[in-house]
């Protein structure tokens, strides 16, 4: 019986320590996107600023 128990504990703590690898992995892909979606937008108010400064474009007369 002792010798279950400690099996059973370490089945749990081997499945808690996927389940935090999977919460680790899972934030680091948040997170990357996260970062991907504020690049493009700093790009687009990059090229908008660029297109509002210049006089020649179509979109500004």
């Amino acid at each position: 019986m002792v010798v279950k128990k400690k099996s059973v504990a370490k089945k749990k703590s081997s499945i808690d320590s996927k389940e935090k690898r999977m919460l680790r992995l899972k934030k680091k892909e948040l997170a990357s996107i996260k970062r991907k979606k504020v690049a493009k937008l700093k790009e687009k108010k990059l090229e908008e600023k660029a297109c509002c400064e210049c006089c020649t474009c179509d979109e500004c007369q």
